[in-house]
């Protein structure tokens, strides 16, 4: 299995034997080359449809997911992880078949603010780990994890919770 990061999800599509490549929302690959090499940076409504584009075949690739016991867990990933990405509120990575590319489970993590007690830690362990000061309470961030989930078709037997958490 690997595991990819959904922004750079590498979604290849071949139009008019032109090969694009979705890298990341920043990004976009013409026949190996950056957008920049065959648009004008000026064009930005050019820009804007080649992105439209690869993120509609990133979404069109994201919807083979069937999470049919847990539709929100199905319509997150289907509808709404590239715009989470894009506002920075989360991470999502996906399970992949080396196989034949389908998509085996996928996270998602976003960092949350932790409210704690004050001085529940030592100041060196503060100061380490940037702990900041609120009100009466003390203030830390922390990964939560928002979306976890395999595929309907696949068990646990298939894929468990040590394959999502193994990041060797």
């Amino acid at each position: 299995m690997q595991k990819f990061y959904i922004d750079e999800l590498r979604n290849t599509i071949d139009d008019n034997s032109v090969e694009l490549q979705y890298v990341n929302s920043q990004q976009i690959l013409v026949n190996g080359k950056l957008l920049s090499a065959y648009i004008d940076r000026n064009n930005l409504e050019a820009k804007k449809k080649i992105f439209k584009r690869a993120e509609e075949r990133a979404y069109s690739y994201l919807s083979s997911f069937a999470c049919t016991k847990n539709p929100d867990v199905q319509d997150f990933l289907r509808t709404k992880c590239i715009s989470f990405q894009k506002k920075n509120s989360t991470r999502t990575y996906l399970l992949i078949s080396e196989k034949d590319k389908r998509i085996l489970g996928y996270y998602s993590l976003a960092l949350k603010p932790v409210f704690l007690e004050p001085k529940i830690f030592p100041s060196n362990i503060r100061w380490l780990t940037n702990i900041m000061k609120h009100e009466d309470c003390e203030l830390v961030n922390a990964f939560l994890i928002g979306q976890i989930e395999r595929d309907d078709q696949y068990t646990s037997e298939d894929i468990s919770l040590t394959d999502f958490l193994d990041i060797n």
